[in-house]
């Protein structure tokens, strides 16, 4: 133990001589005061400064755009063909090889969180194009025309986040229906609850969901239509003789996505209609753990005025950076408005995005057969969203090996992340900390992250510190409920209407970034 003490005191000393000698340099050359003016500067306000209780906050900075928006989002998906170009790839997902469920000793399946553990082989990405995404969507709105729905009907989505959610809100767009989301994790009670709720007639849901809405088809009338997505992301499947599929009432017309689309491309003479602004975009209910689920619907206006240009603030200088070289990896729940908000905004703006599920995202997944390669590290994402529980245990992840190595390891990673967040507070980087020390452990995210967004609950600051330095990346600290947003630390104001509440039409998203020098 004396001879740490004397190796890290020796340490400190050494690496303050550096510091101290080294500052003219480093304060000439990396100019910290202009990142702290940046920094530091007030960002919003409040519309009525006497009513801080009531009041909406604003940004207080010029109005931020981008050439790519137009009133809905119907509109700007029909025109980014156009922008971008039908050729740019833009959406990716990993092809499933093969599958095996895991028993434990007793024969039973190995659960996870109330799902059977399976083990997947996987292709790498396959990347889709503007133009087979507008294709593939615009026969979709066709084929959903084609087998009843209306425009201004709601169509509800029902499944985990995956590449075929997203294409399924994009179609319900463009044929100028109001998607409508339930998490798949809630009870049956709550999902017949949201569907009668809604008058849902015709539903999109997972395969592995359709067990559950047979069982349910007697509590829910108003169903005429169910369309299903196949279990292997974008793969022919033929239609299965199962009684999964085939044992539903006769007044149930039961049919794959691959089908639906293939009818929409048959009916091309079928006109899509575009909605009007303050047409509603989406319902979307919440996790229901307070009782029964709870709905806000938010219009066209919204989605772009609100939602997609207060992005515009937090991703302006990833945008000048140009779009293309940045890939977001998505994986959070697409029924909840956080991540919903943001796959349809770096979709306008040109950041590519893979998809990935918790089980095969990082190396220590449990859904990864050996010898896989798990999302990330074929991804290297540059911009994600996370949980807290994801970020605390890389911390202690980092921890628990540094510990097993030595007490000197640990203590002096500590000492070092400690050192890195003081002086990045006060505007300097730190090249020689990030190429020795932080260069190893981004590429357990992939080794490109830049940006990382935290969202569902609050951050420890001490996981927060830790992560920043550790990773090298800015990490930016928001919330969306259902009725309410925010990004950093300033709640956004919804105002609820009508019995399922509408987000005010006046919102203005304003969005605080806390004071630290990298953020």
């Amino acid at each position: 133990m004396m001879m740490v003490t004397i190796i890290m005191l020796t340490a400190k000393v050494l690496i303050n001589v550096y510091t101290y000698a080294t500052l003219p340099y480093y304060y000439f050359s990396q100019k910290p005061w202009l990142k702290l003016n940046k920094a530091q500067r007030c960002r919003t306000r409040l519309v009525v400064p006497t009513d801080a209780a009531d009041s909406h906050w604003v940004r207080d900075e010029p109005e931020l755009t981008h050439s790519v928006m137009r009133p809905t989002v119907t509109e700007i998906l029909n025109n980014l063909v156009d922008y971008h170009g039908p050729n740019t790839p833009i959406l990716a997902y990993r092809e499933i090889l093969s599958v095996e469920e895991l028993r434990g000793s007793d024969g039973k399946a190995r659960r996870v969180d109330g799902r059977p553990l399976r083990q997947y082989r996987l292709s790498g990405y396959k990347w889709l194009t503007y133009g087979r995404v507008d294709t593939i969507t615009t026969s979709l709105a066709r084929g959903l025309a084609a087998n009843g729905a209306h425009f201004q009907d709601r169509i509800l989505i029902l499944s985990e986040t995956r590449l075929e959610w997203f294409l399924c809100a994009q179609a319900v767009a463009k044929l100028g229906a109001c998607i409508v989301t339930l998490s798949p994790n809630l009870s049956d009670e709550g999902i017949a609850y949201g569907i009668n709720q809604t008058e849902i007639k015709l539903m999109i849901v997972s395969r592995d969901l359709v067990p559950k809405i047979q069982s349910l088809i007697d509590k829910i009338p108003t169903v005429r239509t169910i369309i299903y997505m196949n279990g292997n992301n974008l793969q022919p499947e033929t239609k299965p003789n199962d009684k999964q599929i085939t044992d539903f009432p006769d007044t149930i017309h039961v049919l794959s996505m691959q089908e639906l689309e293939l009818n929409g491309a048959h009916w091309s003479e079928i006109v899509l209609k575009t909605p009007a602004p303050d047409d509603p975009f989406i319902i979307i209910y919440t996790s229901g753990t307070t009782g029964a689920p709870k709905a806000a619907v938010a219009t066209h206006r919204q989605m772009v005025n609100g939602s997609a240009n207060g992005w515009l603030s937090l991703f302006k200088e990833i945008i000048a950076d140009g779009t293309r070289t940045h890939t977001y990896v998505a994986f959070l729940p697409l029924c909840h408005v956080f991540e919903l908000t943001i796959e349809f905004f770096l979709y306008y703006v040109g950041v590519k995005i893979g998809y990935a599920t918790t089980f095969t995202l990082t190396e220590s997944g449990p859904g990864l057969a050996p010898g896989e390669r798990c999302d990330i590290s074929l991804l290297r994402p540059t911009v994600m969203i996370c949980v807290p529980l994801m970020l605390d245990r890389i911390a202690k992840g980092i921890g628990a090996r540094l510990s097993a190595q030595s007490s000197l390891s640990a203590q002096m990673f500590a000492y070092i992340m400690a050192y890195k967040s003081q002086w990045t507070q006060r505007g300097y980087r730190c090249p020689i900390v990030n190429k020795l020390v932080c260069s190893k452990l981004r590429q357990q995210m992939g080794g490109q992250l830049k940006l990382a967004i935290v969202g569902s609950a609050p951050l420890s600051p001490t996981t927060q510190a830790t992560i920043k330095a550790a990773l090298d990346i800015v990490l930016v600290q928001g919330y969306a409920a259902t009725e309410t947003l925010c990004a950093g630390l300033v709640p956004l104001k919804f105002t609820l209407e009508l019995g399922l509440p509408y987000i005010h039409s006046n919102f203005q998203q304003a969005v605080y970034v806390n004071a630290e020098a990298q953020s």
